[in-house]
């Protein structure tokens, strides 16, 4: 029931990310003046309320059918989800702000305040309660989140008073860019998660295991490339604003050249470690997954030099029209080539097929998308 619940969050973070994040780190850097700036910041801030009004509302909504049915745990785990999605939204918010206002080190701050707040409520939890279940869980996440948003917002000035600045082009601009990223995040999260529910139907569960178990040993790559993407991707909207586009095609090379050796560097010692990962940690059930470890870390390596061109692309408001459809181009390859490997190949032919969705994409953002972008801003850098 926790995995379901926080499939479920996860949802709500992306459209947060779909309707206020993404587009204010795209038009707040290019904005010309600090007014302009300012109406970017409370048009989102204001976006932000209404998100958390409507997750209240869907609680609100559920609470009294809950209680109707009779159905008391559900009704804690509904209140605990609905804090947990307010405090989410709440922590994201202000890490998001941080990074496009290039204080990557107060965004650290606000991790350290929602980790050393998880710990304390945890920690509570299990030793009033003595168990930790999925709505304690919840309340937990949501409860420190809360605090970090709390103790952050008044840093970044996000308070009611700078509502009065909200205008309605800002919030046209903020549309323009949610309309297309909204649907994106549809299509992402089919992306991201289509193929496991293909590979049950077809093979079953226990191949799904072997596939989630040598992925979970690549995570930290993924990681280190989202936290590169929240850094890189706001001082790409600045950059572009200001038509420095060959700093970024130079930011952009060494990046690939850094995590393509990041990347096959991780995977070869994981593939040197496998004999006391399988002993220690995984155990007779998952032995032999090097294999699959080695599709994983291709897998990676491609899906992140795709990151890197999409976080440069997503620094003009253009993207994200063109960024769906090439989304939901990968897609249609994704899953019937998921679909054929699941049927007639193995575990591993499964990631392959994956990858070669994402080369796909990734060769549409590289060599279509950011060239059309690059070449748009040196056009009008020359007539200027």
């Amino acid at each position: 029931m926790y995995s379901l619940v926080f499939a479920g969050l996860l949802l709500v973070q992306s459209v947060q990310n779909a309707v206020v994040n993404s587009p204010a780190a795209t038009l707040f850097p290019a904005g010309k003046t600090p007014e302009q700036k300012q109406s970017v910041f409370a048009s989102g801030l204001a976006l932000q309320c209404a998100l958390c009004a409507l997750v209240s509302l869907i609680g609100l909504v559920l609470f009294p059918i809950t209680i109707y049915k009779g159905m008391d745990a559900q009704l804690v785990l509904a209140s605990s989800a609905v804090l947990a999605a307010i405090g989410m939204l709440s922590r994201e918010y202000v890490r998001g702000w941080f990074y496009l206002r290039l204080r990557p080190a107060a965004a650290l701050r606000s991790d350290a305040i929602f980790v050393l707040a998880a710990t304390v409520v945890f920690g509570l939890l299990m030793y009033t309660v003595g168990i930790m279940r999925a709505s304690f869980v919840l309340a937990g996440i949501g409860c420190a989140g809360l605090l970090s948003g709390i103790f952050s917002s008044r840093s970044l000035g996000a308070v009611p008073s700078i509502l009065v600045h909200v205008s309605h082009e800002s919030l046209a601009a903020y549309w323009k860019c949610a309309k297309w990223a909204l649907p994106s995040v549809v299509v992402s999260w089919a992306y991201a998660n289509a193929f496991l529910y293909v590979v049950v139907l077809v093979q079953g569960k226990a191949i799904v295991a072997d596939i989630a178990a040598a992925r979970l040993l690549l995570i930290p790559l993924s990681l280190l490339v989202v936290g590169w993407s929240s850094v890189f991707r706001p001082r790409a909207s600045y950059l572009l604003s200001e038509n420095r586009v060959a700093e970024i095609d130079r930011f952009l090379a060494l990046s690939v050249i850094a995590f393509v050796v990041v990347g096959l560097t991780f995977g070869t010692m994981l593939l040197g470690a496998m004999p006391f990962i399988e002993a220690w940690v995984l155990g007779e059930k998952y032995h032999g997954l090097q294999p699959l470890l080695i599709a994983w870390t291709t897998y990676f390596i491609v899906a992140s030099v795709r990151t890197i061109g999409m976080s440069a692309m997503l620094a003009s408001a253009a993207a994200f029209r063109p960024l769906f459809y090439y989304g939901l181009l990968a897609l249609g390859v994704a899953v019937p080539g998921v679909f054929l490997a699941s049927r007639y190949g193995s575990a591993s032919t499964v990631i392959l097929s994956l990858t070669l969705a994402e080369s796909l994409l990734a060769g549409f953002i590289w060599f279509r998308g950011w060239p059309r972008i690059r070449n748009t801003v040196l056009e009008l850098r020359a007539t200027s």
